[in-house]
């Protein structure tokens, strides 16, 4: 897959700067971000660290957990099943798995499959184990007797509720009814045929070096640290996964509608409409894809959180538009940011043709980030303009400025939209003799670059 020069292009130089300061602001190890536009790569790139310690920096080849964005890849399995007609959305589950029922949990025997898939089935959402405290997750014996114990907190189609046990479950039905592993399944049937050669349904000690090591949450001034590389055992149908955002993005991209990879279309349709909608939870669930909306844009996808990660995939179907995030930290705001990155792209498709035009001036000179005592900001190039946008904002272009110019490095901050009425403030760059900015003036105030702001701090905390 090429890139291409889409409408999307003009944006991307903010989003890199927005990027690479939410890796500051939150003090994350590394985010790697992945962007496709119809089937094809946009923008692939990473900032920070795959590993703390040694330096290791990320990059979008670096492979990170991807927590429960695995559901998505169990749920295209099961409707691969589903189009070769091995078994009925409506089929319960018993009927093909017939240890999942139980004396003391009458419930267990009439969940479906749909219900397992939108999370309607009543089941906990993870079972008797501790497995998010003791880091060992449980064998397929060990959910076996969980079943028989019983593990339903309400009766089928009563109300939504997230599983993990649910997903785990999906897993077995993937091994029966196909006669083969989980895995042997996942790679025949999705990873060959997209070429997802940096995916898998767990690690194994040949994976590890190339995964982006896991940290713990950052509180007040204690340092991130490491968690163990962990393997999830039966429960690789809905958390085991690894990736890459290069994978991820082929993934996504055969989630399209005119994609004929995978599954037939009109799958993908029942895949992504709504299933079950509840309104006490705020939350709509298709078959594996959550829904939401973001402000103009109705979205689908599913996010990660996993010991030492954060990730997310969102789509947009209507533009045939994803979004990867990936975060090697365990509060690594992972949804924000993919809501972040639809903002910018939908600023993007909406002004591509009103952007303003600009005298024949070399603009990328004036490109950087700025500091001052009360925020940053990044001035770049978008499309013709110069724009002044406040990078530690959720969304940047509801509160950005253009940079009309009025003289030699002189330029008038412009409110978006208006084609005459200006700001007050008149912005001037000073350059060294290197022909690099070394400070701007806005009004009386002036502002320095942010890199020579960071050495000087170093030097002052040494």
């Amino acid at each position: 897959m090429k890139k291409k020069t889409t409408i999307y292009n003009s944006i991307f130089s903010i989003i890199d700067g927005w990027l690479d300061y939410q890796r500051i602001q939150y003090r994350l190890p590394s985010i790697s971000v992945g962007i496709i536009h119809k089937q094809t790569p946009l923008f692939l790139k990473s900032y920070g660290y795959a590993e703390l310690e040694t330096k290791r920096k990320a990059r979008p080849t670096t492979a990170y957990r991807i927590a429960s964005i695995s559901k998505l890849f169990s749920a295209v399995a099961i409707m691969q099943l589903y189009e070769r007609r091995r078994l009925s959305l409506d089929d319960r589950v018993s009927q093909y798995l017939p240890w999942f029922q139980s004396n003391k949990d009458t419930r267990l025997k009439k969940i479906t499959i749909r219900q397992l898939l939108n999370h309607s089935s009543g089941l906990q959402r993870d079972g008797h184990t501790g497995h998010w405290e003791s880091e060992e997750f449980p064998s397929l014996q060990q959910i076996q007797s969980q079943i028989q114990q019983g593990v339903t907190v309400f009766s089928p189609n009563e109300r939504w509720r997230y599983s993990n046990v649910g997903y785990t479950i999906i897993g077995q039905l993937i091994e029966v009814i196909s006669g083969l592993s989980y895995k042997e399944y996942i790679s025949q049937n999705i990873q060959v045929p997209l070429q997802l050669f940096k995916t898998d349904v767990d690690i194994t000690r040949a994976s590890i070096p190339h995964l982006a090591r896991g940290y713990s949450r950052y509180i007040d001034d204690i340092v991130r640290t490491p968690f163990p590389h962990l393997k999830t055992n039966v429960m690789q149908a809905a958390t085991g996964y690894y990736s890459t955002v290069g994978d991820l993005c082929r993934f996504l991209a055969a989630q399209c509608i005119s994609n004929n990879q995978l599954l037939d279309p009109e799958l993908k349709k029942e895949m992504q409409r709504v299933q079950w909608y509840d309104e006490e939870e705020d939350v709509q669930w298709g078959l594996g894809f959550e829904r939401w909306r973001n402000g103009t844009m109705t979205l689908i996808g599913h996010n990660g959180g996993f010991h030492g990660y954060s990730a997310q995939v969102g789509f947009d179907p209507k533009h045939e538009l994803g979004v990867v995030v990936l975060i090697n930290a365990i509060d690594g705001h992972a949804y924000s940011i993919t809501n972040g990155l639809f903002h910018f792209l939908s600023y993007a498709r909406e002004h591509s043709k009103t952007s303003g035009s600009m005298p024949s001036v070399t603009l990328s000179k004036y490109e950087g980030r700025f500091y001052s005592i009360w925020d940053d900001f990044d001035i770049r190039v978008f499309g013709k303009d110069l724009v002044m946008v406040y990078v530690g904002a959720n969304r940047p272009m509801q509160s950005f400025f253009y940079l009309r110019p009025i003289g030699t490095h002189r330029f008038k901050k412009v409110i978006p939209g208006a084609k005459v009425r200006a700001a007050d403030e008149e912005v001037q760059f000073e350059f060294n003799r290197l022909g690099k900015v070394a400070q701007l003036r806005i009004g009386p105030s002036v502002f320095y670059p942010f890199a020579k702001v960071q050495k000087k701090q170093k030097k002052t905390s040494r």
